[in-house]
């Protein structure tokens, strides 16, 4: 019998350097929150948007009905409270953690992950990494997601309360990498090769420069080739990205 999985998507509007970049109109008026949402249910698990109770979030609670998905609202400061709660709510076994910030979300990443839990339900987390030691999550690819256990999640409320712990989720399980079962799945070869890309959002320049790649491929996006050949033929795409790749380095 295969696990109980759902897609958790963190998402809030109080961003620092580019408020409600999620729910700004990125692609035929469409946010990327909407985008990401419409992509993600063909993965045909539910999906869920975890995000905070403050009234700036309400737009994402609407976004998120409108489309049929779950929404769950919680603290705004201790995101894995958020990620604890769905679980034990939904009754889940894994959940497979997005950042609303990455509009070209990779399914096929997704379904890796899937498809390694399903064959071995032993694994804490799951992750791609840039080499041995950096989760790909803390890279600037902004294609790649990471499934955690519920029972991790509950392990480390247990066992902390350090702020940046209940911020960033999984921080917790990659530095202890000791006391959790950890499965490390390399990322693609052509990525390792080109460490100039980057598709997440962090800033105007960020969203300007994604919501101009998605004009020129939509669902080819998903063609992490096709984004790799888009860049390498665009110089302003390709300093630019260079230029916040600096700037965030994480």
């Amino acid at each position: 019998m295969n696990p109980k999985i759902a897609i958790v998507i963190q998402a809030r509007s109080n961003s620092k350097r580019l408020p409600s970049k999620v729910l700004l109109p990125f692609y035929n008026e469409e946010s990327i929150l909407e985008i990401i949402l419409k992509r993600l249910k063909k993965v045909n698990i539910p999906v869920v948007v975890a995000t905070s109770t403050n009234e700036l979030d309400n737009e994402i609670e609407k976004i998120v009905t409108k489309n049929n998905c779950i929404c769950f609202r919680g603290d705004e400061e201790n995101v894995i409270s958020r990620f604890v709660n769905i679980s034990n709510k939904l009754k889940l076994d894994f959940l497979i953690r997005i950042c609303a910030d990455n509009p070209f979300i990779n399914i096929e990443m997704i379904n890796e992950l899937i498809a390694e839990i399903n064959e071995d339900k032993s694994y804490d987390y799951i992750s791609h990494y840039i080499n041995k030691n950096i989760p790909s999550i803390k890279s600037h690819y902004g294609i790649f997601c990471e499934l955690i256990s519920s029972k991790a999640l509950n392990r480390i409320t247990m066992e902390t309360n350090d702020s940046r712990y209940l911020e960033h989720v999984t921080n917790y399980i990659y530095e202890n990498e000791n006391i959790f079962n950890i499965k490390k799945i390399d990322i693609p070869k052509y990525l390792k090769n080109n460490k100039n890309l980057r598709f997440t959002v962090d800033d105007l320049l960020d969203f300007e420069i994604m919501s101009k790649i998605y004009q020129e491929l939509g669902e080819n996006t998903q063609s992490i080739n096709l984004l790799s050949d888009l860049v390498k033929n665009n110089n302003y795409i390709k300093k630019n990205m260079k230029l916040n790749i600096k700037n965030y380095s994480k």
